[in-house]
């Protein structure tokens, strides 16, 4: 019965403080890493550290779709209850045993896989006690982090651990019984009163839920009357408050692009769509600009065709209206060289960019990118131009994180460029190489200097770009 009552409403809230977080929105400041550990082609990636701009490089199959769904998981966990968190467009990976490693060499497949997530956390954070008194609170090392450890369902993978450490304090979730089990500061604590926190089965299903266990089982054991199991009050304290914090990092608003966006028809008939990996959701998001908000939509289209002048792949975009009713199908126009036309009726780049330069142009809607091949159908001038606005957006105030997968050394070099005349901060460059060695896969990371020069880069990467120019020169 208790059971019940928890998955409908959750546990009886604690009337204790909240924390209010004081940062930009991309909530921490310093640092956010990925580890990959038995997941698809990655026995171990290490640590990957992810720059504000960061590029994913390498041969097809290499693995950098993989690495873009971890991430994305990892990103959204404690968004809320995800159903099939594996298989969201645009990324669909199957079942554990297609995601659990098998590396060449190895008998048999792993008996689970982890992803670890470690960043920084506002450098002050504002805590309101239970008396209403606000205190800052700046941890000296400001760091936290979190591994998520999966098993085999029926036959999704199931989560079956959960660590999260902050400053040194740390606590570790087992959730393969009915009953949590938890460890903190090497004490083994179990549920001191029935129903007092979710059952493992729920929190597997939203891991959303720990933050009832941090707010109400670990502040059970934190009583005076327990001594045999008694909790620092201040280790109490810190854990609770940077699990709140680092629990909002884990709930960015991602938006994540298919490779090949959805094809433009000649008419579109207005309806309700959701955002979407292949962007079919724009052209009805622009005809409500303009019939429901005429000032934003001239600022969207003048937006648009800036952009389009500057890629050469169009001088003016506009909306026609097919009737007076808003219910009325509409056409989307661009203008290139003469008078408007149809969409369907000029190059294939200019539907296949128009979701992916919409999307960037309103970013404030989103926390991060995670853009695969942003490149189709464009030629190098648009590709170079799209660099640009990546690097001008995510320089910006508020920016979100750009995590682009793709095989353009158009794009690259033009943030390499933007670096060199100090439009882009050199540090806040990454490029991922992904490489085959044997059955595994290797990730490189690859930094640009002041003068956007690549620093560490491997052999064969500059192979990987260079190879069909130096055969074309003869070289």
């Amino acid at each position: 019965m208790r059971s019940r009552v928890w998955s409908l409403l959750g546990p009886p809230r604690r009337r204790l403080g909240r924390t209010i977080t004081i940062s930009n929105r991309n909530g921490f400041e310093d640092m956010l890493s990925v580890r990959l550990q038995e997941f698809k082609c990655f026995r171990d990636t290490g640590e990957i550290y992810i720059k504000p701009i960061t590029f994913l490089v390498g041969e097809n199959s290499s693995g950098k779709t993989s690495f873009l769904s971890a991430l994305r998981l990892s990103l959204e966990w404690f968004s809320g209850a995800v159903t099939y968190p594996f298989n969201r467009e645009p990324y669909f990976l199957g079942g554990f045993d297609q995601i659990a490693n098998t590396s060449p060499g190895r008998r048999r497949r792993s008996t689970s896989f982890s992803l670890s997530v470690k960043h920084s956390l506002p450098r002050e954070r504002e805590r309101l006690t239970a008396r209403g008194i606000r205190t800052l609170i700046a941890p000296p090392e400001n760091m936290c982090s979190h591994t998520l450890t999966f098993e085999k369902g029926s036959p999704q993978p199931q989560l079956v651990a959960y660590s999260f450490s902050c400053n040194g304090d740390s606590a570790k979730f087992d959730l393969r019984g009915d009953h949590i089990s938890c460890e903190v500061g090497g004490r083994v604590l179990k549920n001191k009163k029935e129903g007092l926190f979710p059952p493992a089965a729920l929190i597997q299903e939203n891991p959303g839920f720990l933050r009832f266990v941090f707010d109400e089982f670990l502040h059970a054991y934190s009583k005076p009357e327990d001594t045999r199991a008694q909790l620092s009050i201040n280790e109490l304290a810190r854990l609770t408050d940077g699990f709140r914090s680092a629990r909002s990092f884990l709930s960015q608003r991602v938006f994540a692009s298919a490779p090949v966006r959805s094809e433009p028809l000649r008419t579109y008939n207005p309806s309700e769509v959701a955002a979407n990996a292949q962007g079919s959701h724009v052209p009805l998001e622009l005809a409500g600009n303009k019939t429901k908000s005429p000032e934003k939509w001239l600022r969207i289209r003048q937006s648009l065709s800036d952009f389009g002048r500057k890629a050469g792949l169009f001088d003016d975009i506009e909306i026609r209206q097919l009737g007076k009713k808003d219910g009325d199908p509409f056409q989307i126009e661009v203008k290139i060289g003469g008078p408007l036309v149809n969409i369907v009726d000029v190059g294939y780049g200019v539907s296949q960019a128009l979701p992916i330069i919409y999307q960037i142009q309103n970013s404030k809607n989103y926390d991060a990118f995670l853009i695969q091949q942003p490149e189709v159908h464009l030629h190098p001038r648009a590709q170079a131009e799209l660099g640009t606005l990546i690097g001008s957006t995510a320089s910006g105030k508020d920016a979100p994180y750009f995590v682009v997968e793709t095989h353009s050394d158009y794009i690259i070099d033009r943030i390499r460029m933007e670096v060199q005349e100090r439009k882009v901060p050199f540090d806040h460059v990454a490029i991922l190489y992904f490489s085959r060695s044997g059955g595994d896969v290797r990730i490189s990371q690859i930094s640009l200097d002041e003068a956007g020069d690549l620093v560490d880069a491997p052999s064969d990467f500059r192979n990987f770009f260079l190879a069909e120019h130096r055969r074309l020169l003869g070289i």
